[in-house]
């Protein structure tokens, strides 16, 4: 008996000590699993960290990218011939310490001021009400702008006409971290890496580049990060875009559609918008004709005067005379004579607005449009005054 009672306590004994084991097994499994859940939770929370990383709403131009970060915005110009990153910068709010990744500029944000070496940079920061922050400029005679003008004047805005040898000693003046320019032929300021050297970086601008009127307006989202006026910036560009759609659609609905060039003669060249272009566009969109043969080029295209006068002789339209009367016109080449336009006076001109037009028709597309389609459309459209262009005088 005593014997059996020994080997139960065993057996009771075995038992008691199975079934902990057992428990301690579960919990070990239950804390496993948790701690594959709490990591897993950790995992999902960096996913969102990567996911908030996006590009901001760019939706016409192609030429510049923006994307948020969790610390900083990435900005970057493409090169219009290759569409590759040509500048990648760091924005970086004032006073935040922090490790930007190695092929990034870093620039502190907001900027408090600014050299910009092309009118249509003016006319957008005019947009977001920041022009007072404008301390260079290429050169007095292309302003409108009054605010920097009346800088120039008192010595606030510092004038920089030769563009390809920028002087260093003569930028730290304006104490600016950032010269825009607007990149022609590919040319950069011939000091980039000195002035690299004293912490102000050259800053390309391919809005002209852009193949739509509303992706050369947006470049004002570029500035809208630079001075931290995305708000202004993109309530004003939406209201431009609203604009726009609107009156192109209703010159789309227009049964005529006149034939219409543009230019005129530089020495022994003529240059147009090319097909690709943005002009050639606002051109369409407001219901014109317009074709040259350059297999979809953008910026500007090259002909001959006989090309021109061979595709265009009897085109009705006839804009971007840079001259205010036929007499100027006739007197820089007599052959003028022989287009249609000329002869029925159907030539327009921005010149009694030269400055306020290369200024801010870049950020003012809507204008444009609604010019062109009063002028190619009078009669069918409600009349509305011009903005820009005027018949010139005989």
């Amino acid at each position: 008996m005593e014997h059996f009672q020994s080997n139960f306590q065993k057996q009771n004994t075995f038992l008691r000590w199975f079934v902990v084991q057992i428990r301690i097994f579960v919990d070990m499994k239950m804390m496993f699993v948790l701690a594959l859940f709490i990591l897993a939770s950790c995992g999902s929370k960096n996913e969102i960290k990567k996911e908030s990383i996006q590009v901001q709403g760019i939706e016409y131009a192609k030429l510049f990218s923006i994307i948020q970060h969790e610390n900083f915005v990435e900005l970057i110009i493409l090169n219009p011939e290759n569409k590759l990153a040509e500048k990648k910068y760091a924005l970086v709010k004032r006073g935040l310490e922090i490790t930007v990744p190695a092929d990034l500029t870093p620039i502190e944000i907001p900027l408090k001021s600014i050299v910009t070496l092309s009118g249509t940079h003016i006319g957008m920061m005019n947009k977001i009400g920041v022009s007072d922050l404008i301390k260079g400029v290429s050169s007095k005679k292309y302003i409108y702008n009054k605010t920097v003008l009346a800088g120039i004047e008192n010595g606030d805005v510092l004038e920089f006409e030769d563009f390809g040898l920028l002087n260093p000693e003569r930028v730290l003046k304006t104490n600016s971290k950032i010269i825009v320019y607007s990149g022609f032929e590919g040319k950069a300021p011939a000091n980039e890496n000195k002035l690299a050297k004293l912490g102000i970086w050259c800053m390309p601008n391919y809005d002209w580049r852009e193949i739509h009127p509303l992706g050369k307006a947006e470049w004002v989202k570029l500035f809208g990060v630079l001075f931290e006026k995305e708000k202004e910036a993109n309530a004003y560009f939406n209201e431009v875009v609203s604009q726009y759609t609107e009156m192109k659609q209703e010159a789309k609905n227009l049964p005529n559609k006149p034939s219409v060039f543009s230019g005129m003669m530089y020495a022994d060249t003529w240059y147009m918008p090319a097909n690709g272009s943005f002009g050639a566009k606002l051109l369409r969109d407001a219901g014109g004709d317009y074709n040259v043969a350059d297999k979809n080029k953008t910026g500007s295209a090259a002909f001959s005067f006989e090309d021109v006068l061979k595709n265009h002789q009897h085109s009705q339209f006839w804009f971007n005379v840079e001259f205010p009367t036929k007499k100027q016109v006739i007197q820089l080449n007599a052959k003028y004579r022989y287009f249609d336009a000329y002869k029925n006076n159907n030539i327009y001109t921005y010149a009694s607005k030269m400055n306020e037009f290369w200024e801010n028709s870049a950020a003012e597309p809507h204008f444009v449009l609604s010019d062109y389609i009063q002028i190619m459309h009078a009669g069918e459209v409600e009349k509305k005054p011009l903005h820009y262009y005027q018949r010139i005088e005989e």
